[in-house]
């Protein structure tokens, strides 16, 4: 908006030049959007600025204009359909779930004869990672996990699909299964299994 002068321009209730003016101007500097264009009215919808937040405005005045088009409007064209033979629907048995990553949710660093796994020493190297962040906490999963699985039920959720954090499985990379890990799996698959929820 330019304005007729600083004071910003007069915004009427209708779109004729002899409606009733609203109290406010339209601030010099406010950015509007076109909601119609009658002649030389402008029915807008304020954007930033002060002012009216709808009316009518005249885009002359005393033949100078008192707006700037910032956008012009660009040609559209439809988009081809997606699916040439309608909307796309999904099959009768598409199952609908939530994946997550061990390290990225499970926290629990070294709980339960867990270790430190390749990602826990990359993310405490100085400067590998923005502002230090690790996954010694994440989301703890480890300890919140049946709240975890309870929020996929609520969500109707058929399937969860997680990962298994080999550091917690068997801690020393090779060796014998550590039995504190391999329960906190068996527990996780047994809570998806009570609540409905296919493991994946």
């Amino acid at each position: 908006v330019g304005g007729a002068k600083s004071g910003g321009i007069m915004v009427r209730f209708g779109v004729d030049t002899d409606s009733p003016a609203q109290k406010e101007r339209l601030a010099t500097g406010a950015v509007v959007k076109q909601l119609k264009l009658q002649g030389e009215r402008l029915r807008y919808e304020k954007v930033s600025g002060d002012g009216p937040e709808t009316g009518w405005v005249s885009i002359k005045f005393k033949g100078a204009d008192t707006m700037v088009l910032v956008n012009p409007p660009k040609e559209v064209t439809a988009a081809a359909p997606a699916c040439q033979d309608g909307f796309l629907e999904f099959p009768k048995d598409f199952v609908w779930g939530a994946a997550t990553a061990a390290y990225q949710i499970e926290g629990g660093a070294l709980q339960g004869g867990r270790k430190p796994s390749i990602w826990d020493m990359f993310a405490k190297t100085e400067g590998k990672v923005k502002e230090g962040a690790t996954g010694d906490v994440a989301c703890d999963h480890y300890h919140r996990w049946r709240t975890d699985l309870d929020i996929v039920k609520k969500l109707n959720f058929g399937a969860y699909r997680f990962s298994i954090s080999w550091s917690r499985l068997i801690p020393e990379g090779d060796g014998p299964i550590n039995h504190e890990g391999k329960k906190f799996y068996n527990d996780l698959i047994d809570g998806l299994l009570e609540r409905g929820i296919t493991p994946w």
